[in-house]
């Protein structure tokens, strides 16, 4: 049976607005091109996701992933490679080429760890009903408003594209105009996972939408101003 995956309204929820006025401005600029020229471009772990639900942590795709099928050795290796590389991620001391080079290393090694597990597609919404993972409240609402004004949602994340289709699919709601940046584990002809999609999508994600055709107007949700246009 699936659990209802979007969290109620909170009465802490609260907006934010820096500067007022040159929001309005851009509000008012929006408003006067119209939804035609109006994209949303969004992350999606902890972002469309909620970070805590009931004080209790969400997590993001790749978490949900690692926590629903990593067993035993596997499950060590993973943490072993943690408390490896987190360290040096966060070392200002370590160039950012260095650093690079080592986020690849530890990438890689999860990865491969994560396709010798014995899972297959039809596993990920059990794996979501399973997890601590809730949409924000008002996804219904935004996911209706989107369609009615043809605006198209570009989610760009560095989790599990899988898991971002399936957790959309099981709150009922089809994006007539989205698309989905992220990490795709392709199957074989078995049903079993056989490697990752590339290009892949990680932390830096500047590059992700080169070459992509963006309309005038953009909404951007999560920490995407800092890494897609640096």
């Amino acid at each position: 049976m699936e659990r209802d995956l979007v969290a109620s309204q909170t009465i802490s929820d609260e907006i934010i607005i820096r500067d007022f006025q040159k929001f309005k401005q851009k509000l008012r600029a929006c408003q006067e091109s119209g939804t035609a020229h109006l994209q949303i471009i969004a992350d999606y772990d902890l972002t469309l996701t909620k970070y805590s639900t009931n004080n209790i942590r969400g997590c993001s795709t790749y978490q949900l992933l690692q926590s629903s099928v990593l067993k035993g050795e596997h499950a060590e290796y993973i943490s072993s490679l943690y408390n490896h590389y987190h360290p040096l991620e966060i070392n200002p001391e370590i160039s950012p080429e260095t650093k690079k080079e080592l986020m690849h290393e530890w990438w890689e090694k999860s990865n491969k760890a994560l396709l010798e597990e014995n899972f297959s597609q039809s596993d990920f919404s059990s794996f979501i009903n399973s997890s601590t993972l809730h949409f924000r409240h008002g996804i219904h609402e935004l996911i209706s408003n989107l369609n009615n004004k043809s605006i198209p949602l570009t989610i760009v994340s560095g989790g599990i594209g899988n898991l971002i289709e399936a957790s959309l699919n099981m709150i009922g709601e089809s994006l007539k105009n989205l698309q989905i940046f992220s990490n795709f584990i392709v199957f074989n002809e078995l049903g079993k996972p056989s490697h990752f999609a590339q290009p892949d999508v990680r932390a830096d994600k500047s590059n992700v939408l080169a070459g992509q055709i963006v309309k005038k107007n953009l909404i951007l949700l999560g920490d995407l101003p800092s890494v897609l246009f640096i």
